[in-house]
């Protein structure tokens, strides 16, 4: 009897603590977002290249906004910003929509481009599983006055920003780095940005590692004004967390303070949309000097409760 008595309390405290387990965490809910898709027609790639383009809701061409380029990580697509594929992606016009509705971030609208596994720098062919081909010129002197024109963008550099996550974090940070006047700022998250460069990756600067390596770059580049956003995963592979860390404290060399922003996880999708929100809050939080107010959401415009203001 005693130990069936013995058995029942060891059974009951076993459920018990079952039923005490938390649930598992809900999946985050974005709001409702508008993406329409964008083809550019390279001639410097000799391709089309497909774009995927976030407006903000009440969004109004006429009014200034900001606009911000993103590029996807090795192996991805331009739909790995947005929804993905399978609801996999990073969410950020979801999160975007969210931050501005808060008033927390600038109206923005957003370009998700493909860069292929370019890195998005100019390259020679090779014998590889890489992408070359002249890209950081698809970038600069094509990606940008196709999706500007067909918004009728004309903020200029004020109200330009780039990012980027992984290999996308890298073309980020050598298109701002190289080309610091066409940027108000740049965001990268877990860039692929070595210390030391391996040497399957030695054609990344096509020859010319101070004009092309952003861990060069980061040393002589013009950042006046320029904002800027690191950030990375505590399990994150150790060489792009040493990368991170090392472009940060060449900034802080320089007098740039941008220490690198730090989330739980590894090198995937739940570290990036962590991230996100922290990296557009960085780069285009208010003032909005000439931009237009977000448009209001639907729990906006109803009633305010008792004691709002």
């Amino acid at each position: 009897m005693r130990r069936l008595l013995g058995l029942g309390v060891v059974l009951a405290y076993l459920v018990s603590g079952v039923v005490a387990c938390s649930p598992p965490a809900a999946a985050p809910s974005y709001p409702a977002t508008s993406v329409a898709r964008l083809t550019v027609e390279s001639a410097a790639l000799g391709r089309s290249m497909p774009v995927l383009v976030f407006r903000p809701r009440g969004f109004d061409p006429t009014r200034p906004f900001a606009l911000l380029y993103l590029f996807h990580g090795f192996g991805s697509d331009e739909a790995s910003w947005f929804d993905g594929h399978g609801g996999d992606g990073i969410h950020v016009d979801g999160i975007a929509q969210a931050l501005i509705d808060e008033g927390r971030i600038c109206p923005v609208v957003i370009a998700s481009a493909f860069i292929a596994n370019s890195y998005g720098v100019d390259s020679q062919p090779g014998p590889d599983q890489f992408d070359h081909g002249r890209y950081a010129s698809y970038l600069e002197q094509e990606l940008l006055p196709a999706v500007e024109a067909s918004l009728g963008y004309r903020g200029g550099a004020s109200s330009r920003y780039v990012g980027g996550l992984s290999m996308g974090g890298f073309a980020a940070l050598h298109l701002a780095f190289s080309r610091p006047a066409l940027l108000a700022g740049v965001g990268a998250l877990s860039p692929a940005a070595f210390v030391t460069t391996p040497k399957d990756r030695q054609w990344l600067f096509d020859g010319d590692p101070a004009a092309n390596d952003p861990m060069q770059l980061v040393r002589t580049a013009s950042l006046t004004g320029l904002r800027l956003f690191l950030g990375d995963g505590d399990s994150d592979y150790g060489w792009v967390r040493a990368g991170a860390a090392e472009l940060s404290h060449r900034l802080a060399a320089r007098g740039v303070d941008v220490p690198v922003r730090v989330v739980p996880g590894g090198h995937d999708g739940g570290t990036w949309r962590q991230l996100a929100g922290p990296m557009l809050e960085s780069l285009m939080a208010p003032p909005c000097p000439g931009l237009q107010p977000a448009a209001p959401s639907a729990s906006a415009t109803a009633s305010p409760a008792a004691g709002t203001p």
